[in-house]
């Protein structure tokens, strides 16, 4: 099945850098590619692929399956490409956990190659969509974290599920608010 260019707005994350957004479909399964700014030198583009996954019968999801995401994204994307860049780093932010590999061509590029999967906890997910896989690939100047920020919990949590950590009542205006 082949992508389908998207507006902007249709996106299931927001990206701060996004410059085109594709989408595509199959009876199982939906996909949507992000490609954000690239503003280095480096081959390749900066993108985040998510992919939606429905959990089997019996309700429990399987293992993120990296190595599968990866390959259904279209394969390790250069610098990766060319080193044994293994997902090794990983921390928990307010939504779980993020796995990653670094590079730097110690001239003051960044690049990481991270993974997360976020369920109905973490953010409103598309319909039928029991969890969603994310990858990113993100080459920056400036520092690691920099290049981590579009698949932090800052970033892609937004808009919160009704019962999720952090997630209280909010205004969508200052107009919605009750009167004093």
């Amino acid at each position: 099945m082949p992508y389908v260019q998207r507006p902007l707005s249709e996106s299931w994350v927001y990206a701060k850098d996004a410059r085109l957004l594709v989408e595509r479909a199959t009876t199982r399964v939906r996909e949507q590619r992000i490609l954000l700014r690239n503003r280095t030198s480096l081959r390749g583009d900066n993108f985040i692929f998510l992919r939606t996954v429905d959990l089997p019968r019996y309700g429990v999801a399987p293992r993120l399956a990296q190595d599968d995401l990866i390959a259904h994204a279209g394969g390790r994307p250069p610098p990766f490409d060319r080193v044994d860049a293994k997902l090794v780093n990983s921390l928990n932010d307010s939504i779980g956990a993020v796995t990653w590999a670094e590079w730097t061509d110690g001239a003051g590029t960044f690049c990481v190659l991270a993974v997360r999967r976020l369920d109905d906890t973490a953010r409103v997910l598309t319909y039928g969509a029991d969890v969603m896989d994310v990858l990113m690939r993100n080459c920056s100047g400036g520092s690691f974290d920099a290049a981590l920020a579009p698949i932090m919990d800052a970033a892609i949590a937004f808009p919160p599920a009704s019962g999720a950590r952090g997630a209280g009542p909010r205004n969508l205006s200052p107009l919605a608010a009750p009167m004093p």
